[in-house]
């Protein structure tokens, strides 16, 4: 119970939340300034994550810290659409703010029963794709978890 304490302490307190969006808005002001890939340097600093299980945990803050010291430099900078490596980099300011705004509500997406919203939204999104791609109103959608299960959907799809 200390831990489930301590937790709603912090979500009072969003000082570790200031923290994090202190080091995004960091991120965010460099961006156009980044290379798009990370340097070699950059990279051999990754290495500073190898070490050994702790038994006591971190301080939030110093977690914080090292993500955004050693993690930070060593990200791809697609953010803007900058690079065409994969399928990424379209994250722009409201996707961003959305994204943030999910990962509070923290939702398990799939049902009604455990996400009203999540079931909302699907809903609209299929009726906006039928009527984007011109699809008879008898189809139907099926929003996975990503690209994996994306796949491997298709694939069943695909035996019929």
């Amino acid at each position: 119970m200390k831990q489930q304490k301590e937790m709603f302490e912090e979500l009072k307190e969003k000082t570790i939340f200031e923290q994090a969006q202190k080091y995004a808005y960091q991120y965010s002001d460099q961006i156009e300034k980044m290379d798009v890939f990370p340097s070699e340097e950059n990279l051999q600093q990754l290495n500073n994550f190898d070490e050994p299980l702790a038994s006591v945990s971190s301080s939030p803050e110093s977690i914080l810290q090292q993500l955004n010291d050693i993690g930070g430099p060593g990200t791809i900078a697609s953010t803007g659409g900058r690079y065409f490596g994969f399928v990424t980099g379209g994250a722009i300011p409201v996707s961003i703010a959305t994204k943030w705004l999910a990962d509070f509500w923290d939702q398990c997406g799939g049902l009604h029963l455990i996400s009203p919203v999540n079931a909302k939204l699907e809903t609209v999104c299929e009726a906006w794709l039928k009527d984007l791609l011109n699809l008879p109103e008898r189809c139907v959608a099926g929003f996975v978890s990503g690209t994996s299960m994306a796949n491997f959907c298709g694939l069943a799809a695909a035996r019929y």
